[in-house]
């Protein structure tokens, strides 16, 4: 085979590996791809919920009590595979939110928002009073997060 074949063939051959990676990545939930990984951060606004101990879009219970989250339907609803919701990569993925005035809080996906824009987050009473001193009269206010 001559030598600019085989060039051309190799050179080919690298072009698809690429391409086929960076499909896959970018089919891949952001909680699992690279990107979440070096620690991307969304911002929106929390927000708070009671869950009135019922069953999630996860599938399993909720309490008041929990530092659990629910994350906007157009973003959790990205990631529902067979149209059941309580199949979904983004369940149980740990995120961790920071307030402007830096303190923390880490929760886990259980639920989604329907009423929240596309990176706004959804909290229990419980952990959203734990973010804001001022408690849940304040009602809604800008954070960032990120999956943990």
């Amino acid at each position: 085979m001559p030598s600019s074949t085989k060039t051309t063939l190799l050179s080919l051959l690298a072009a698809l590996t690429a391409t086929r990676t960076t499909v896959l990545a970018a089919s891949l939930p952001l909680g699992i791809r690279d990107d979440s990984a070096s620690g991307v951060t969304h911002s929106g606004d929390i927000t708070w919920y009671n869950t009135n101990n019922g069953v999630g879009a996860c599938g399993f219970q909720l309490s008041d009590s929990e530092p659990i989250c629910a994350l906007s339907t157009a973003l959790y609803d990205e990631f529902t595979k067979n149209g059941n919701p309580n199949d979904n990569d983004l369940c149980n993925k740990q995120v961790t939110i920071t307030m402007t005035d830096g303190s923390k809080q880490t929760v886990k996906v259980a639920d989604r928002c329907e009423a929240c824009a596309k990176w706004d987050i959804d909290l229990t009473p419980t952990t959203f009073k734990q973010l804001v001193k001022a408690g849940t009269g304040v009602g809604r206010t800008p954070a960032s997060w990120v999956f943990a």
